[in-house]
């Protein structure tokens, strides 16, 4: 089941600020994962070359 989010954040009310919110408190929790060593970054060309292997991309998660 694909959830559409942006369209249901629209229908809430004012969608762009809850949409930009939103992300936000993504971002500052990515980034505090990244500082607190939770997470490690990998480069861009890292992350493409890995979603480019046989196998990477699969009906599971092509169905998200």
């Amino acid at each position: 089941m694909k959830i559409d989010f942006d369209r249901i954040a629209v229908e809430l009310g004012d969608g762009d600020a809850l949409f930009r919110k939103n992300w936000a408190t993504e971002a500052i929790r990515r980034r505090d994962e990244v500082r607190d060593g939770k997470v490690k970054t990998v480069s861009g060309d890292d992350a493409l070359a890995r979603m480019r292997q046989p196998g990477y991309w699969n009906a599971d998660l092509a169905d998200d």
